[in-house]
């Protein structure tokens, strides 16, 4: 429990330092920004790594998408510690797990977790994170050529993002979350806040 607040508190600290000015330089280079497909997205990858109450709060967002758009993949990346409230929903095709503060902790965790992600092909990805810079160059790096995320006057995240929300807590979080996959098509909609899937032993 130590060594996962020690790697908790490492990462607030590197995404601190070293976030922005990683998206600067690797915005300015641009090494892998494809050119953006125009045609339908086949496979998405949604993200979201801390935050349970905001785990929550996006799954109506990616319910609404699912409902939009049925035959698409959905795919959604989440931490050991949040997986569970992604886990046993039907319009979540795919749930790929990272262990940020256990086995899949350091450089080496977050570049097989990179090569896993461009084997995967995603044509779209949606990163409900709102300042975690980790998440943003992740999907730079996988060469996922459309990525939609929050923008914000402080941050440099929008230079490597195709898609971009400013960032507001003025109004319910999960409208604000809705706000970024309504970048793919503004159709998508939810009338109310999803339930939370819950198995028999969850139950007991």
């Amino acid at each position: 429990v130590d060594l996962r607040y020690a790697r908790r508190s490492l990462l607030r600290y590197i995404n601190h330092r070293f976030g922005k000015i990683c998206c600067l330089l690797l915005g300015n280079f641009n090494f892998f920004n494809k050119k953006i497909k125009s045609g339908p997205i086949k496979k998405i990858l949604f993200l979201k790594i801390v935050g349970i109450g905001d785990a929550v709060l996006i799954l109506p967002s990616i319910k609404a998408y699912k409902r939009e758009f049925p035959d698409t993949h959905v795919c959604v990346l989440t931490s050991e510690e949040l997986k569970d409230v992604f886990w046993g929903e039907d319009f979540i095709d795919e749930l790929i797990i990272y262990d940020l503060f256990g086995k899949d902790s350091g450089i080496f965790g977050f570049l097989k977790l990179i090569k896993k992600l461009r084997e995967k092909s995603f044509d779209c990805s949606v990163d409900f994170e709102q300042h975690l810079y980790l998440t943003t160059i992740l999907c730079y790096l996988s060469r996922i050529p459309r990525r939609i995320g929050f923008s914000h006057p402080l941050h440099k995240r929008d230079y490597l993002l195709t898609g971009s929300v400013m960032f507001e807590d003025k109004k319910h979080m999960a409208r604000t979350f809705l706000d970024l996959v309504r970048v793919i098509n503004p159709k998508i909609n939810f009338q109310q806040l999803e339930r939370i899937a819950v198995n028999s032993e969850d139950r007991e």
